[in-house]
């Protein structure tokens, strides 16, 4: 009976010891997300990154050279911040409490030699480095956005190309941005929101001066860019909302805009390994490139399926486009609900 005690009191002190061990844990060094989200390459900017554990911070480190940066401090989240964050509703308590959000202040300078694009940097700490965060680097000066500049006649004036970091901080809420355009000229409207951890589902809707919507990016496949081409020489405001109308501090974004080559959409869609002909291409600012031909560099040579041109499905009495298998069909229609066909040919 006293080695049954012993066993019991055992196990009883190891179920103890485990569930102070649980609850004492740390959670790992986590990045959220980073306000600003980007910077103009040639530059020195000072950043706020929040996440969690990141207390004890000495350093932050790059994917791509041309980045560099120090911490200037780290200090848990105000209160006044906090309040701004999306109110989460529990049903049940949480096993484990919520790990304490921090900041780390940040000093970042971008070299004006270093590569565009989204960059990956992680922040070290006695616990580790942190989990990636995002950084975006781009070409055009960097502006912060003005409140108000809710309505349309709130519009703040920017000069073109620019690219402004804007929040979306309150439900039902918008910012607009007012521009001046020439007959002719084809402007496009890059946003940048989830890929750099936004919650933002952005929507962008163009005006003309008379206040009438002349282009919207829900009419787009790609919610993240819009272009347009300007009928009439004039002002013209962008406004920027969240489809769903939320609204919280997490939900910013970047918004360049500006006359830039953008690339909309090509025909074929593709083409055999090691070949190469040419695709009709389209979008705004390209010129006047109409087609391009893609060398086959850098093409996987396992790939030996034959491409081939498909034409609609045929009337009664009429033959399906033959195909050899494997093979990869191309096909663009130009009507809804137009169906194509390929046959097998018999062996």
């Amino acid at each position: 009976m006293s080695d049954l005690r012993k066993w019991m009191f055992f196990f009883g002190s190891s179920l103890v010891l485990l569930s102070q061990a649980a609850f004492s844990q740390t959670s790992p060094p986590t990045v959220s997300f980073t306000t600003p989200p980007g910077i103009q390459r040639g530059t020195r900017a000072t950043f706020v990154i929040e996440g969690t554990d990141l207390s004890g911070a000495n350093d932050i480190i790059f994917s791509e050279p041309g980045l560099s940066g120090k911490i200037l401090s780290v200090s848990e989240v105000p209160q006044s911040r906090l309040a701004l964050e999306t109110k989460k509703v529990s049903v049940v308590r949480p096993y484990f409490d919520e790990p304490v959000k921090v900041q780390a202040t940040v000093e970042i300078t971008a070299e004006p030699w270093m590569a565009l694009g989204t960059q990956q940097f992680r922040i070290i700490t006695p616990h580790g480095s942190s989990t990636p965060g995002r950084l975006v680097v781009s070409a055009y000066s960097e502006l912060q956005e003005r409140e108000p500049n809710d309505a349309l006649s709130q519009g703040e004036e920017v000069s073109l190309p620019v690219t402004v970091n804007g929040l979306i901080l309150k439900p039902g809420d918008y910012d607009n941005f007012s521009f001046r355009a020439l007959a002719g000229q084809e402007i496009v409207f890059l946003i940048t929101a989830g890929e750099v951890g936004s919650s933002l589902d952005p929507v962008m809707e163009l005006y003309d001066a008379q206040g009438k919507r002349v282009a919207s990016n829900t009419d787009e496949r790609d919610r993240s860019s819009l272009g347009f081409k300007i009928p009439l020489a004039g002002r013209y405001t962008i406004r920027v909302g969240d489809y769903q109308q939320n609204g919280s501090i997490r939900h910013f974004y970047r918004l360049s805009l500006g006359q830039f080559p953008f690339l909309k959409g090509r025909y074929p869609l593709g083409l055999k390994a090691g070949a190469t002909r040419d695709f009709k291409v389209w979008g705004y600012n390209l010129g006047e490139t109409r087609t391009a031909a893609p060398q086959p560099f850098g093409m996987m040579p396992s790939k030996v399926m034959k491409s081939a041109r498909c034409w609609p499905r045929p009337k009664p009495g009429r033959r399906s486009t033959p195909c050899r298998l494997p093979s990869a069909v191309t096909r663009r229609s130009k009507r809804p609900g137009r169906i194509a066909v390929c046959k097998r040919p018999r062996s």
